[in-house]
């Protein structure tokens, strides 16, 4: 079992990330710029910015993987 971050967990695409790897029983952790808004799939949320190292160094913390779902556009999906 992989200890995974998702960037931008809390968009469209972030959400289906989580759900699939949490399926594939992963453990999750979601960065968001939103800690307050739910994300009932991840193990762990962690308020963010993809702009600000000090927030970065702290979420990546005994992470395996990181998957940036950041910016994505729901007009793709």
């Amino acid at each position: 079992m992989a200890r995974i971050l998702v960037a931008g967990a809390t968009g469209h695409l972030g959400q289906k990330i989580v759900a699939e790897l949490k399926n594939r029983n992963h453990w999750v952790r979601a960065l968001t710029r939103k800690p307050m808004r739910p994300i009932p799939t991840a193990d762990e949320i962690c308020g963010g910015n993809l702009n600000n190292i000090h927030s970065l160094n702290a979420a990546c913390g005994e992470i395996d993987v990181i998957i940036s779902a950041a910016g994505a556009s729901d007009s793709i999906l």
